[in-house]
């Protein structure tokens, strides 16, 4: 023997020695499209796959609708995983061996599948095994020990069920392993919920049905069904059911299935599975090593067909047998042959296409005279086609549909035509005719009404405005102008091209709201590389990638202002913002029964509702749109009686009471004034003015009437009568009605100082026709101003009876002030204040001596002016002051975590504690992510006593970047309390994300309820909540989907445990307890995870 084939045979021993094959087998799984997830065996819940991921032992693969993935193995071996399907790998076992190019190599040798729903393709190398004994050859099948069962146990995955052929020589003495060919044995076991396929090499399909049921049928090669401790063999053309008794029933592949294998991509991944394994084929050795003996037999060592061969003849084999009619049931025994032949027929012809620019007035394109044809024989080959339209017109731009005829094939053939426009050219628009532009980019006005001479113009925006906002450009992003009066009310369908390295997961299409310079998120359909959205107007929009877009809902009930019953068949349009009343429509929805409306999937925020009805006058309100927004409550108010003027409020949840207040002129030269404690106006025994109702219980709506209006000035206002909150997050708004008409709209000011915020809103004057707007905040009715009292101090000094306080302040305009009222809190929040004394005018001081008050605390007061008019009693706030008692003032400490770009801050991060510019403290941190300890060290603030009680405490953290110092200051400020110690997490860089989840709820084995709610608590502190609206669901996984949000708010140490609990109403009385089915879960910055969750028993 030469050197080199010394060399080569040492090679074939390493690979091919039983002692040395072994080895790791490792599949790489590969998302095709859609939504494809990953459970490893010791993760809890599923995450999304969106790149090649290496499988193990215990991984559980799953994909969604309209999702597909394959698995790919060293020697070729491949699986399809068709959408809505779950498996799990249980075992991995590889051996050696040494490809044709050279190369060492692992082939599958045991592969074990768990199929536990949906469908799956498998495409197995044989590569080396004996195809069949040859003639005169022994033959030896060990048969395994299969234990008898109606339902195969799990144990049967351990469970080999090979055919092994073995040559033996005359004298029946076992041959050297270097003469044995490799085993032609099971080599995939997949594991169905009543048999087990063992796959020998072959091309195969299976199934588990919903019920259960299994089966498989094969395309090629061979495979081994037992159930029950019975088995079957099944060969090439053939298929088996396995029923829920284990019974299993065979039969010869009908067209039906062969259908399968005749999908376009099925196809397509059958060929390139079948090149890989030829590919990956082993090398063929040169000769055998000697062995000191020959037969004196020449070796037949002529290689078998392709794979790639086989496959493509079984393939074409399908789609004959496809096209053809069902074949008798098989009896069990082989088949056999005829003779003649026919000419081969059509079997199908896909849709054709073609992508064209658009052309100069007179140019044209001539559809082709023949196109290709999928043929019985499994040829391909062209036929000649007739066109309805065989010339087109390319002047014009847009998607095309046209048909034609071919002898011998009795379905119509299309032909999509595209003629796309360039960008930067006004292009006419056509009713039902989608528009294409340069780039993939599609506009579908559908059946909208288009006016004459209509046209629109694409152009590219090169450089978005997005720095800040979280977003990534993922696509085209294009702004779309055009010429006409349209109307968008119908929408109009945005298809944009997205990057190919984009997140499918996480893209949408965005809207620039120029008004606020925000970009909005559009309801988006992500797939086959472009984004579709229906919108409303045309403006700038693009594909951007988002960590997180926060969608919700908008529910409420429209009523009617005069009666308050609720109005059906109502429009609602939607537009981003507050009192929005020409921007461009986000949604469009309308009232059902009693009034009621909904609607989802749009971006969280602050909506301006419009709404138009037959016999109504067009009116609007404000909506908050999140997870879980109710009570978005908005009224019409029918046409009125000529002369009438009507004022309706309404307002949110919280102050729960509002007052409408009227005053005006009456006939006798006074003036009236309509509230709740005096409803109408009697005016010579004429009603002339009046208020329908008193509503204390948020929302509203309070309608006043002017039935008759006389000369004079009439002024209307809100009073905050009773409530958390204040007037400015009330939500209020005012409308004014005449006639068929909305005259004039108010919405309660925001942006008013916390030291100016009063109880009174005055909103308007009337004068004849003349609407005055006034829209101030007030301390007091009827714009009668008192000023707050000034110069507050507090003398604070310690007796034998405790802290005596003597509280000083200037006086206000004394002859407007009734009486001063002295108020006090511990915590600087008026609505936690009560009195504690009443001074009469003049009189500017008030001592408050308690013996329960304690030295070195510290104490708010407050004092308010009342003055009396107009029959009511009216208060205004003072400023906030704080005790100082005689005690030196004590340092603040802190503690807590602190974070940089959602990691743990590593040990020597420095925190700095500010008030202003003035460094108060400072802390190193010693433990990665924590600094000072409640039991230990604090970061002191404060130690020379020089801070003022309440004054607010800014937290710096110092920490390297590249090797150089960053100074930033962190998300989180704190008062200033003498002697306090609080527990204060820091963040800097990169804001902290909310984790988010959906998924399944059920309580004693049943599917929760509508209204069942499910809370997430991090150390008992509530962090999110949402409520089931789909039986037995919380949450959606697609894009934008509701999910429940964990750390809205950002306060949340990464690593932190999550606890779920479950609320639900047992005989009437509210059950809350902790779910189950789930591990310790810990908060994660932005993860968005599937959770199966249960409370009760499972039985």
């Amino acid at each position: 023997m030469s050197r080199a084939g010394v060399a080569r045979a040492f090679a074939l021993m390493m690979v091919l020695a039983p002692e040395y094959q072994a080895a790791t087998l490792a599949g790489v799984l590969k998302p095709d499209k859609g939504t494809v997830k990953l459970k490893s065996e010791s993760e809890a819940s599923f995450q999304t796959v969106t790149k090649q991921v290496t499988l193990k032992v215990g991984d559980t693969i799953m994909t969604e609708a309209n999702s597909v993935a394959e698995v790919t193995f060293d020697d070729g071996t491949a699986l399809r995983i068709e959408p809505n399907t779950q498996l799990v790998i249980t075992k991995t076992q590889g051996v050696k061996y040494i490809k044709k190019n050279g190369q060492a190599g692992t082939a599958v040798d045991l592969l074990g599948i768990d199929l536990k729903r949906g469908e799956i393709f498998g495409g197995l190398a044989s590569h080396g095994e004996e195809p069949a004994p040859a003639e005169g050859t022994t033959v030896v099948q060990p048969q395994p020990q299969v234990q008898s069962s109606a339902r195969l146990a799990s144990t049967y995955i351990d469970v080999e069920y090979p055919s092994v052929n073995v040559r033996m020589a005359e004298d029946k003495k076992e041959l050297p392993w270097w003469k044995k060919p490799r085993e032609q044995k099971v080599r995939v076991e997949v594991n169905m919920p009543w048999g087990v396929c063992g796959i020998r090499g072959t091309f195969c399909h299976g199934y588990v049905g919903d019920s259960g049921e299994s089966g498989v049928d094969l395309l090629t090669g061979s495979a081994i069904l037992t159930s029950d401790g019975m088995q079957t063999m099944l060969q090439a053309g053939q298929k088996a059911v396995i029923d829920s008794k284990g019974q299993i029933t065979t039969d010869n592949m009908q067209p039906q299935d062969y259908q399968k294998w005749t999908q376009p991509e099925v196809q397509d991944w059958a060929n390139r599975t079948a090149n890989n394994i030829d590919n990956n084929a082993p090398a063929a050795p040169d000769s055998t090593p000697e062995t000191g003996q020959t037969s004196g037999e020449e070796e037949n060592n002529e290689e078998p067909g392709t794979q790639s061969d086989k496959v493509s003849g079984a393939l074409g084999q399908a789609a004959a047998s496809a096209s053809s009619q069902p074949s008798t049931p098989s009896q069990g025994g082989g088949g056999g042959g005829g003779g003649g032949s026919t000419s081969p027929t059509i079997v199908s012809i896909s849709e054709q296409k073609a992508v064209v620019p658009q052309g100069d007035s007179g140019s044209v394109y001539q559809l082709p005279a023949t196109i290709e044809a999928k043929m019985s024989n499994g040829a391909t080959q062209p036929v000649a086609v007739s066109w309805s339209t065989p010339t087109v017109d390319l002047s014009k731009a847009g998607v095309y549909k046209y048909e034609g005829t071919v002898s011998g094939y009795d379905q119509n053939v299309i032909f999509e035509l595209v003629v796309e426009a360039p960008l930067g050219v006004a292009v006419p628009i056509e009713q039902n005719i989608p528009l294409a532009f340069v780039g993939g980019i599609r506009l579908d006005f559908r059946n909208i009404s288009i006016p004459p001479g209509a046209t629109v113009t694409v152009n590219k925006v090169d450089n978005p405005e997005i720095e800040g906002t979280g977003l990534r450009v993922a696509g085209k992003v294009i702004d779309i102008t055009y010429e006409g009066n349209i109307d968008f009310s119908q929408g109009v369908i945005i298809t944009i091209p997205y990057n190919k390295d984009a997140d499918e997961s996480r893209i949408a299409i965005f809207y620039f709201n120029e008004n606020d310079g925000t970009w909005e998120c559009q309801d988006s359909q992500v797939g086959n590389g472009v984004v579709d959205a229906t919108v409303y107007h045309l403006s700038i929009f693009g594909v951007f990638e988002a960590d997180l877009v926060a969608m919700g809902k908008i529910e409420g009930t429209i009523t009617n202002a005069i009666n308050g019953e609720g109005v059906s068949g109502l429009t609602i349009n939607f537009r981003k913002g507050i009192d929005n009343k020409e921007g461009a429509i986000v949604i469009t929805t309308s009232t059902g029964a009693g009034g009621h409306y909904s609607v989802e999937g749009i971006e969280a925020g602050n909506y301006t509702g419009e709404i138009i009805g037959e016999g109504y006058i067009t009116s609007y309100f404000s909506a908050e749109c999140s997870e879980n927004s109710n009570n978005q409550n908005g009224t019409v108010m029918p046409i009125l009686t000529e002369g009438e003027t009507k004022i309706v409020l309404t307002w949110g949840e919280e102050p729960s009471d509002l007052d409408s207040h009227l005053t005006g002129p009456r006939s006798d030269g006074g003036r009236f004034h309509i509230y709740y404690g005096n409803k109408s106006n009697l005016d010579n025994d004429e009603i002339k003015a009046e208020l329908d109702v008193d509503n204390m219980e948020s929302f509203g709506p309070e309608t006043t009437t002017i039935r008759k209006q006389i000369d004079g000035v009439y002024r209307y206002s809100v009073h905050h009568y009773s409530g958390d909150g204040s007037l400015t997050s009330s939500k209020a708004m005012v409308q004014v009605y005449q006639g068929d008409r909305l005259m004039a709209s108010f919405n309660v000011p925001t942006d008013i100082p916390d030291v100016q915020l009063g109880d009174y809103w005055t909103v308007f004057e009337l004068a004849g026709d003349i609407i005055t707007p006034i829209n101030k905040i007030m301390h007091s009715f009827e714009g009668i101003e008192v000023a707050a009292p000034t110069d507050v101090r507090v003398i604070s000094t310690y007796s034998q009876g405790g802290v005596e306080n003597c509280i000083t302040w200037k006086d206000s305009v004394t002859s407007e002030v009734e009486k001063y009222y002295i108020l006090r809190s511990e915590v600087d929040d008026l609505n936690y204040a009560y009195v504690i004394g009443v001074v009469l005018p003049g009189i500017q001081s008030f001592t408050d001596m308690e013996s329960s008050l304690i030295p070195g605390k510290d104490y708010y007061y407050f004092v308010k002016a009342s003055v009396y008019s107009d029959y009511l009693s009216i208060s205004t706030n003072s400023f906030m002051v704080t005790t100082e008692s005689d005690s030196s003032i004590q340092p603040k400490q802190f503690y807590g975590t602190v974070s940089i770009n959602g990691q743990p801050a590593p040990e020597g991060t420095v925190i700095i504690a500010k008030v202003g510019d003035r460094e108060v403290g400072r802390i190193t941190v010693t433990e990665a992510g924590k600094y000072g300890e409640l039991d230990g060290p604090k970061l002191v603030a404060g130690a020379d006593g020089n801070i003022e009680p309440g004054a607010i405490i800014d937290f710096w953290v110092v920490y390297l970047v590249n090797d150089k110092e960053v100074q930033e200051k962190a998300r989180g400020t704190a008062r200033f309390q003498s002697g306090a110690i609080e527990k204060l997490d820091l963040h800097v860089g990169v804001p902290l994300l909310p984790d988010a989840f959906y998924g399944t709820v059920t309580i004693n084995g049943q599917p929760a309820p509508k209204g069942t709610e499910i809370i997430a608590r991090i150390e008992g502190r509530e962090v999110g909540k949402i409520t089931v609206t789909e039986e037995g669901t919380f949450g959606y996984p697609e894009l934008g989907g509701r999910k429940l949000i964990v750390g809205a708010d950002g306060n949340i140490e990464p690593g932190a445990t999550i606890e779920f609990w479950v609320v639900y109403v047992v005989n009437d009385e509210e059950v809350q307890e902790k779910a189950q089915g789930i591990e310790e879960l810990q908060f994660q910055s932005g993860a968005i995870q599937e959770l199966n969750l249960h409370v009760g028993s499972l039985n």
